[in-house]
């Protein structure tokens, strides 16, 4: 869900782009870029479309990250990457989910305090 806190940006800058394709298929299996000084790692790639600027074809990717989704553009005749678009998505601080972790673990360790029930065994932990 978008929230208002959220940020859009469209830009053109040029940013450094590590690919590594699959042998077996043809698909992207790694995706990253270096963009102002920091590096981010892609696990999705959303949407691929090929389009005409003059004379030059542009490949153009959709990518995910953890925080931010980029938009890249691969210029064909200079062999040179942009960033299109940065959309950054809004995180709220971290503590709900550490608790959210601390209860569930409390949860386990509950389950596994717990006396068998009825017709089964105890648990073994190694």
């Amino acid at each position: 869900m978008i929230s208002k806190d959220d940020v859009f940006i469209q830009l053109h800058e040029p940013v450094s782009v590590c690919v590594q394709f699959d042998d077996r298929k043809p698909r992207i299996r790694k995706l990253s870029l270096v963009w102002k000084g920091e590096e981010y790692h892609f696990f999705r790639i959303n949407g691929y479309e090929q389009c005409s600027v003059g004379d030059e074809l542009v490949h153009k990717l959709s990518v995910s990250g953890y925080k931010k989704s980029f938009t890249l553009c691969l210029h064909t005749k200079s062999l040179r990457w942009f960033v299109e678009e940065v959309y950054e998505r809004y995180q709220r601080s971290s503590k709900p989910q550490t608790k959210r972790l601390a209860r569930g673990l409390s949860l386990i360790k509950s389950v596994y305090s717990q006396p068998p029930r009825h017709g089964q065994k105890k648990q073994s932990r190694r």
